[in-house]
């Protein structure tokens, strides 16, 4: 029997943009909700929130690593870890 667990997921994405509106993208509630999902996201370490998430209702999370418009790294539910990197 082959064991499938996930133990990360690695996305790199291209945007054109300068880090800090990405940055804003990523932290600021309102941007956030434009194309993600709705929360009170703060780059606030130890910060608790909840993302609405369309199909899976309120994830909670907690902001665990912040280094501004570079690094931002949050809980997704108690089971996965978010890292968002942002290189220029």
């Amino acid at each position: 029997m082959t064991d499938r667990t996930t133990t990360q997921i690695s996305v790199d994405q291209f945007i054109a943009a300068p880090p800090a509106k990405v940055w804003r993208a990523l932290t600021e509630p309102d941007l956030l909700a434009r194309w993600w999902a709705a929360g009170d996201v703060a780059a606030t370490v130890g910060h608790r929130f909840h993302l609405d998430m369309p199909g899976w209702g309120a994830v909670p999370c907690e902001v665990v690593e912040v280094e501004p418009e570079r690094r931002f790294v949050y809980t997704f539910t108690e089971n996965w870890t978010l890292v968002w990197r942002l290189v220029p």
